[in-house]
């Protein structure tokens, strides 16, 4: 006796499918939901967050271990290559890169002028021109959050101009005006195109770009034969606290 092609065994539910208008009807009725413009949000900060993060340790990166690799490689850009010197450098940038990788690399301490004063004495250590540090009006306020990348930026600008540069004089010249920071860095070298795709990318990248990805700006100003200035401006403000969800208690 042949089954009923109506009838379906109990162990395979009937399952209806919707056909023709009423498929379309229903299809369309489904329409994926839309996303809270809160999880955007929080997409958006996540993405940007990791971004930053990528940028600060791009330029970590090319600000110790690419220099010191670099300063060792030129003979510790001197005529006669000094070996102690280059093993110590050597030594402290491993050390270093180590901490980094652990987790233990401490922020510099201190306000923007204490972390130039300790950049421009690292400075005056390897170079062979002159380094002066001018101070202007400074705020009283106590370290703020973006500094330490600004004086990165300024201290990338003092190792190009140490590398490149060819100067008798370096100024370095800061002040900090109603929350908004401006160092200058300007040497007497002998100076480049800035817009030529070589001679501009690293200033591009570890100066323009860091500062750019903390909300500040860079300018460079040079030509050959007539010096570098390099202007790097931003606003330090102080973190805000982090706030538990679901608002603060009353």
């Amino acid at each position: 006796m042949k089954s009923s092609p109506h009838l379906v065994p109990a162990d395979r539910p009937e399952v209806t499918r919707p056909r023709g208008a009423r498929a379309g009807r229903l299809g369309r009725d489904r329409a994926p939901a839309a996303v809270p413009p809160v999880v955007e949000d929080t997409a958006a900060a996540v993405s940007a967050a990791i971004e930053r993060e990528r940028a600060r340790t791009g330029a970590w990166l090319h600000d110790t271990v690419l220099q010191v690799l670099e300063f060792v490689a030129a003979g510790g850009y001197a005529d006669e290559p000094d070996p102690s010197l280059m093993a110590g450098a050597a030594a402290r940038a491993a050390d270093d890169l180590r901490a980094a990788i652990e987790g233990e690399l401490p922020l510099t301490p201190g306000t923007l002028v204490e972390q130039l004063h300790a950049l421009v004495r690292c400075e005056r250590k390897l170079a062979a021109h002159k380094i002066l540090l001018q101070v202007g009006q400074i705020d009283p306020a106590p370290p703020l959050p973006g500094t330490e990348q600004l004086v990165a930026a300024a201290g990338e600008a003092l190792r190009n101009a140490r590398k490149h540069a060819v100067a008798t004089r370096v100024i370095v010249w800061c002040e900090v005006l109603d929350g908004l920071a401006t160092v200058v860095v300007e040497d007497d070298g002998v100076g480049f195109d800035p817009t030529s795709p070589r001679g501009g990318a690293g200033l591009r990248r570890s100066i323009v770009g860091r500062l750019e990805h903390e909300g500040g700006r860079a300018t460079i100003d040079s030509r050959p034969g007539a010096g570098t200035r390099v202007l790097l401006q931003l606003r330090l403000t102080p973190a805000q606290p982090v706030r538990a969800a679901g608002g603060a208690r009353r």
